[in-house]
């Protein structure tokens, strides 16, 4: 431990650190030591609390309504709140007391008014006059609820003896309906034969033109295909041989 600092003083020191979050260079100037004095006397500190047996310190609150306690683990903190008769408990992580202490008090909040709210339902549900229930009438004990009349089932009798119907025809035969297909359209080629058409393999196809017949397709790709390599692009034309239909 630093010898320019009492016991009582660096135990004040650590409390003043991590329960008040009080900083390092003012704990310094309040003390008249260096800062690093200080930092040392909080790390000793520290060190010597984690070779102790486990033990929590006091924070806020009190047994009656929940109180907030420090761990021997630093920056951890342990709250319980008493709702009800009931007593809830929740782990908390700050930096120091203080925004624990904020923390555990908003908890705290939260939980008592779920629980007035609750209550407060509950006593509004109580309140709510129940209605008697008449001949013929069924309700569910609200004024907002739906009413719902029933009514009983009269018994009516036939004003003439029912015959059964003879010489009944018995019912046609079921039979499914055949599927229809639609006539198929005739494939009419150009004086019965095939055109060839010439096109070019680019990235976006396009036609160049339809030919009777294939040698003069192919004359006019010969020439194509020449000019192409010519300009450098290889051999893009290509022929294809198609119906020709109308």
């Amino acid at each position: 431990m630093p010898s320019k600092l009492s016991r009582k003083q660096q135990d004040a020191i650590y409390d003043d650190y991590t329960l008040h979050g009080v900083k390092q260079k003012d704990l310094a100037i309040q003390y008249s030591v260096a800062p690093s004095t200080i930092c040392k006397a909080i790390s000793d500190k520290r060190k010597e609390l984690e070779t102790m047996p486990t033990r929590e310190k006091f924070v806020a609150g009190d047994k009656r309504n929940g109180r907030l306690m420090s761990c021997q683990e630093p920056n951890k903190f342990t709250g319980t709140c008493v709702v009800n008769g009931t007593k809830k408990s929740k782990t908390f992580f700050a930096k120091n007391a203080m925004e624990a202490q904020r923390q555990w008090e908003k908890w705290c909040d939260d939980l008592r008014d779920e629980n007035a709210f609750m209550a407060m339902v509950e006593r509004k549900n109580d309140n709510l006059p129940r209605i008697k229930a008449k001949e013929g009438e069924a309700v569910c004990g609200y004024p907002s609820d739906p009413i719902e009349e029933i009514k009983p089932i009269k018994e009516t009798k036939p004003t003439q003896d029912v015959k059964p119907i003879q010489d009944a025809k018995p019912a046609q035969e079921f039979r499914p309906i055949q599927e229809v297909k639609p006539p198929v359209a005739p494939v009419v080629t150009y004086d019965d034969k095939p055109v060839y058409v010439l096109w070019a393999k680019t990235e976006v196809p396009k036609m160049y033109g339809a030919y009777k017949t294939m040698d003069a397709a192919l004359k006019a790709l010969d020439k194509l295909n020449e000019v192409a390599r010519f300009l450098g692009n290889g051999e893009v034309f290509d022929v294809e041989e198609v119906a020709w239909k109308c």
